[in-house]
């Protein structure tokens, strides 16, 4: 298993760079590419906006008996080993995160590991201080995913920003393409710099978006636009 190239994410942060920097959201500030990592992420200096855009994960929950052989030795472990010991782990906030550079390095040996690895679990997200943060996007595969428990609601990426301290949230339910999350994500941040509520600046870019897709495509089906949610205040 490798994570691979997301070409629409580059794309996707030097155009939203572009909307935001001259609003009253900026200055910006962008890391992508070997730059984008785990360390930086982690140090990052209270935004008002903070944007990620990269591969996420949820794994569902597999007893040791079902999951599948992993490695003995942790730091020998690949990619694959790796989702496969996560899966064992009854803590939801360790079966889903992120990743940034570096996290593919996993699957070839290396003298000098680090435990900032590029693998960001929810788990390591609650402890950051993300106090300040208005709003954080993450514009992610299942990165709204997470395990029902009883009396604490959804525990996964979106509570582990929760915990760090962001106010409010923009999510993805499911698995959305690349490109298309591109565009969405220049509209919605478009009606954002328009004095929108994020709420409302994401159910216009939705709007738009079908709008657009129907004009060119003769439809616009909801796997191209309802992946993403928005949780916390209205305003």
């Amino acid at each position: 298993l490798r994570w691979s190239p997301l070409p629409g994410a580059d794309g996707e942060a030097s155009a939203i760079a572009e909307v935001l920097k001259e609003s009253q959201f900026g200055p910006v500030q962008v890391w992508k590419g070997d730059a984008a990592i785990e360390e930086t992420f982690k140090a990052v200096d209270a935004p008002r906006i903070l944007h990620v855009a990269t591969h996420g994960f949820f794994l569902a929950h597999q007893s040791g008996a079902d999951a599948l052989p992993i490695a003995a030795n942790p730091e020998n472990q690949s990619a694959a080993s790796r989702m496969a010991r996560l899966r064992t782990l009854d803590n939801a906030l360790l079966r889903s995160g992120i990743v940034l550079a570096g996290a593919n390095r996993l699957s070839s040996p290396s003298e000098d590991r680090r435990i900032d690895d590029g693998w960001v679990t929810a788990e390591e997200i609650a402890a950051c201080d993300f106090s300040g943060v208005e709003l954080a996007v993450l514009s992610a595969c299942e990165s709204g995913l997470g395990d029902v428990r009883a009396g604490q609601g959804v525990q996964g990426l979106q509570r582990a920003f929760q915990y760090a301290g962001a106010e409010a949230m923009v999510m993805s339910l499911f698995k959305v393409p690349d490109i298309e999350t591109r565009d969405l994500m220049e509209r919605f941040y478009a009606q954002l710099v328009a004095g929108q509520s994020p709420r409302a600046a994401l159910a216009a870019s939705q709007r738009d978006f079908i709008r657009v897709r129907r004009e060119l495509e003769g439809g616009a089906h909801p796997f191209f636009w309802a992946s993403f949610v928005f949780l916390g205040e209205t305003e």
